[in-house]
């Protein structure tokens, strides 16, 4: 558990957990400050002129992240599956199920507020596995509610999951709301998804999109569409 901190001036992840069960992250204030990666030939992370991620977990089960609050970042968080390179011993496997991330804000991310992948790729890293059926590739029961994220490439990004509960989130002056795209990696299963009680606002793109889920919803949603970056304030 990590409550009531503050981080700054990093250039990779803040927060990073593998295969890890019941974490909590709660109240905890993250900003890179555009802290850059060292000059090659040191190594050179995703974004290398800021900090990747604010909460990074991989493979990791009953986690609550709670009212931490992220800025100046490239993503604010991910959720995301076993990663093809990981060096895990034998019988070693992480579930990835039903956890909350709840109350919390991404202010100006560069790329993405909140990502979920459950990345059900072959060993090669590149070929989907057809059907997934690893408990270490299928992101299962995530809970958003009441995360907030102004600005970014997309407030919500989800490549694929199963049973994701997304309610009360606010997402204003990015270029898409809430993208559910099932994305070639997790072709290998169904994925699924309701959102309730959800606004976009100031929106450049798409307020609300599903593509290739199994079943989803959008109910109670609101979209106020119209983004001008020459107009930064919003009042709803």
């Amino acid at each position: 558990s990590v409550t009531g901190s503050e981080f700054y001036d990093f250039h990779h992840n803040t927060f990073e957990a593998w295969r890890t069960d019941s974490l909590r992250l709660l109240r905890n204030y993250i900003k890179s400050r555009g802290t850059a990666d060292l000059p090659p030939p040191a190594w050179q992370s995703e974004a290398p002129n800021t900090g990747d991620y604010g909460i990074f977990l991989e493979e990791t089960s009953h986690s609550v992240v709670a009212n931490n609050v992220i800025e100046g970042i490239n993503d604010g968080m991910a959720l995301v599956g076993r990663y093809y390179l990981a060096m895990v011993a034998p019988g070693v496997s992480g579930q990835i199920d039903d956890n909350l991330l709840l109350g919390n804000v991404v202010y100006q991310p560069l790329t993405i507020g909140i990502r979920i992948d459950s990345r059900c790729f072959e060993s090669d890293g590149t070929t989907p596995q057809i059907p997934c059926t690893d408990a270490f590739h299928i992101i299962k029961g995530t809970t958003l509610s009441n995360d907030v994220i102004v600005g970014g490439d997309a407030g919500i990004s989800s490549a694929g999951a199963m049973n994701t509960t997304i309610d009360e989130i606010s997402v204003i002056n990015a270029a898409n709301g809430l993208s559910l795209h099932r994305e070639p990696q997790n072709a290998g299963f169904a994925s699924s998804s309701t959102t309730t009680n959800s606004l976009v606002a100031n929106f450049e793109a798409v307020a609300f999109d599903s593509v290739s889920e199994s079943m989803y919803s959008f109910d109670h949603c609101a979209a106020s569409g119209g983004y001008n970056p020459n107009m930064e304030d919003y009042v709803p």
